[in-house]
């Protein structure tokens, strides 16, 4: 990530954060890891760690008729093997599908899981206090919840060197890199529905039902540069995906790719499920 394009997702993080709007009406959910040597001026960093840092930041309902009262989100980070020979797994989530990939499936079939909503027998305002004070000075009532709005998906991967000059620095490098550095950005709307037969409570009069966007994101990388002469593991071997809607929680359903990613989330747990 180029130095311009750093301020401008740090400026929006900052903007996002002081809007109020995560934790009211979107969820905020972000990752930064590094694996290797960080050195940046800006802000000042020296880093030569396995580094990991995770934020989420989403509403918490009361008195839910299903029970759950939050919005799920999954991530993981996996590494193994040495400095040099690194094996790399990152795992990053949200909505249904990362419902589906912490359940598991039952059989080598593409079986579809059944993922219950967040029922509610209030209808709550979702507005944050900005939003709140903005409708009261202007007169204006509270949004509709059920308009089009953005869904804010990124990632951003660099493996290897990664020298950078922004021009602060004359004839010296203002970043350097080496190693693996990834970050992850998900700024997902809430939408807040009426559904009179929101899961099994058909009886219980008005009822609101609470969904946010699937989104699912993996990368695993597997490098080998020291190894016997003509070894086929030596070199790189790098996937990543990335998708949202129906096509993540599509892919989250597959048994194949359910039973691979829980691997590479949790070898022992994985290893111990295969036994019984």
């Amino acid at each position: 990530m180029n130095k311009n394009l750093k301020k401008c997702t740090m400026l929006a993080i900052w903007i996002l954060l002081l809007s109020g709007c995560a934790g009211y009406d979107r969820i905020l959910f972000i990752t930064k890891t590094n694996v290797g040597i960080d050195i940046d001026n800006t802000p000042p960093t020296a880093e030569i760690t396995i580094a990991r840092r995770e934020l989420a930041i989403t509403p918490t309902y009361q008195d839910t008729i299903s029970g759950e009262n939050t919005l799920p989100l999954l991530g993981s980070f996996g590494t193994s093997g040495t400095m040099f020979n690194p094996t790399i797994t990152s795992v990053f989530a949200g909505g249904d599908a990362a419902v589906k990939l912490a359940s598991g499936v039952a059989s080598s079939t593409v079986d579809p899981i059944v993922v219950d909503p967040i029922c509610l027998n209030e209808e709550p305002d979702a507005r944050s206090p900005i939003k709140k004070f903005w409708h009261w000075i202007t007169n204006t009532d509270k949004e509709a919840v059920t308009r089009s709005r953005a869904f804010y998906f990124a990632t951003d991967t660099a493996f290897g060197v990664k020298v950078a000059w922004n021009g602060t620095g004359g004839p010296y490098p203002t970043s350097f890199k080496l190693g693996y550095n990834r970050a992850e950005f998900a700024y997902p709307p809430i939408f807040i529905t009426k559904n009179n037969e929101c899961g099994d409570n058909v009886d219980s009069g008005d009822m609101w039902e609470v969904n946010a966007p699937s989104f699912f994101a993996s990368l695993k990388n597997k490098t080998r540069m020291f190894g016997a002469f003509g070894d086929p593991e030596l070199g790189v071997k790098h996937v990543q995906f990335f998708a949202t809607g129906a096509a993540a929680e599509a892919w989250a359903g597959r048994s194949s790719v359910n039973k691979a990613t829980f691997k590479t989330m949790a070898p022992e747990a994985a290893t111990i499920e295969e036994g019984d």
